[in-house]
């Protein structure tokens, strides 16, 4: 379809939106990397491994976040990371410990029981697991305040449960620590690496100006064009999308900004297509239960790699689109799983019962939103063109320069004494200097984007207002 100057150029202002990274966020994803390299390096060459940012579901089926996982020694570490600065300080109340932290802004943070909640994820992921004694594995859960500007009192830092960059490094391989997987992976571990696999982590989202969201990717939106069907179909075997957008000014003078994406899986780009810029993609934010949308024009990239296992198979899925969740007479909740049948206003569903079998239900399909195709109206060719010769001499206009020339010393007057002549004097010596210096037409520049907006806004509504009154 095509567009005409006024929307080719309104898009591309739109791609270029700037969504700027916060700082908090940049240092504690930048400590997160910095720890997980200074595990890694010391594990590296042995059979231990190391998981990041995985999400562990509890009966209910919410999933907690473990920072880190470390399986190889003696025991499983599991690593809950804060890069807080200030200070902090452990309180009682109501008999359960809080973790208050006391920002320099002078801000106070409650953040809850820090210890007791990495204690739970390791219950949890014991249960998930499920193992049975002979696999069985013994955890270590603990804190590590990786902020040198955090001031942590002594009787924290003598804890079990809090851990130092040193005491970690003292219990990797590679820094003196004890090995006893030198030979192997022990049973018990290698059963939780093959649960820890299983297991995904949060979708990120890259937007244009360095901005990152975490969280879980649901749809797209129906106009979000050809990508809408791809992701559908594929929504579990997709890891990575990149978005190749073109957000020049200049070249929306003459073509429409189109965003096209490279569609990849663990072996790498298996499709490309293009998405509409003002489709939007499903989310939620992590730590968050509402339900967002970023329209296709802001996004750069994509990583998708929440999962949720069903306990039944052991397969990995994506999450459900939470629009695609409905509720029997029964009260049974269900999601769709199958896809629309030809020819027909209704849709299969796959209802999901508490002994996890598949029964048959119809809905009458009537959340699916049509896209018109907008057709021009003849005779828009021409104007176009004019649209664009009057865009490109405005730019002239204010890009138009003119020749400014001075005169510049070279030699000063001199006076010096002829043996013969007597005194003569020299006239200074004067070179001329030309450049070229701006010198726009705010007068014609006017005129020129006038006509623009004349033929691309005005012409178009009063031939809209005429097709109306017939």
């Amino acid at each position: 379809m095509k567009m005409w100057l006024g929307g080719r150029l309104k898009e591309a202002v739109a791609q270029r939106k700037k969504f700027l990274p916060r700082g908090h966020e940049v240092a504690g994803r930048e400590a997160e990397e910095h720890l997980t390299k200074i595990i890694a390096a010391g594990i590296k060459g042995t059979h231990w491994r190391i998981w990041e940012g995985l999400r562990i579901p509890n009966k209910n089926g919410r999933r907690r976040e473990i920072d880190c996982i470390v399986v190889g020694g003696e025991e499983v570490l599991l690593i809950e990371q804060k890069h807080w600065s200030g200070n902090m300080e452990v309180i009682q109340e109501d008999g359960k410990e809080k973790v208050i932290q006391h920002r320099r802004s002078g801000e106070e943070m409650d953040h809850g029981d820090v210890f007791g909640t990495i204690k739970l994820k390791g219950t949890i992921l014991q249960h998930h697991h499920g193992a049975s004694e002979f696999f069985s594995v013994s955890m270590r859960p603990f804190v590590i305040f990786s902020n040198r500007n955090l001031e942590v009192p002594p009787s924290v830092q003598g804890r079990d449960d809090c851990w130092s960059l040193n005491d970690i490094l003292n219990y990797l391989p590679n820094s003196g620590g004890v090995d006893p997987s030198k030979d192997g992976l022990s049973p018990a571990d290698v059963a939780l690496a093959a649960t820890l696999d299983r297991l995904g982590s949060w979708d990120t989202l890259h937007l244009w100006g360095g901005h990152t969201i975490n969280g879980d990717v649901f749809s797209t939106s129906t106009n979000s064009g050809p990508i809408e069907e791809l992701f559908y179909q594929h929504r579990d075997r997709i890891t990575k999308i990149r978005v190749n957008a073109d957000r020049s000014l200049l070249k929306a003078l003459f073509k429409r900004p189109r965003l096209y994406l490279d569609i990849a899986d663990k072996d790498g780009v298996f499709d490309t297509c293009e998405a509409f810029p003002d489709g939007k993609l499903n989310y939620k934010r992590a730590g968050s239960s509402q339900r967002r949308s970023i329209e296709w024009r802001h996004i750069t990239g994509i990583e998708l790699t929440s999962r949720v296992v069903d306990d039944e198979d052991g397969v990995p899925r994506a999450p459900t689109d939470f629009s695609q969740i409905v509720t029997n007479d029964s009260g049974v909740v269900s999601t769709r799983v199958s896809s629309i049948g030809e020819g027909s206003n209704t849709m299969q569903l796959g209802v999901v019962n508490d002994n996890s079998t598949l029964q048959a239900d119809e809905s009458t399909n009537t959340d699916v939103e049509e896209i018109d195709e907008v057709e021009e109206p003849k005779g828009h060719g021409w104007i176009q063109g004019l649209a664009i010769m009057f865009g490109l001499a405005g730019a002239g206009a204010l890009a138009q320069t003119k020749e400014n020339c001075r005169e510049v010393l070279v030699t000063p007057a001199t006076t010096f004494n002829h043996p013969e002549l007597g005194p003569i004097s020299l006239p200074p010596m004067y070179e001329t200097v030309c450049q070229q210096v701006p010198n726009p037409s705010v007068e014609g520049a006017i005129f020129c984007f006038g006509m623009v907006i004349f033929l691309e806004i005005v012409l178009p509504i009063i031939r809209w207002i005429k097709s109306k009154g017939s």
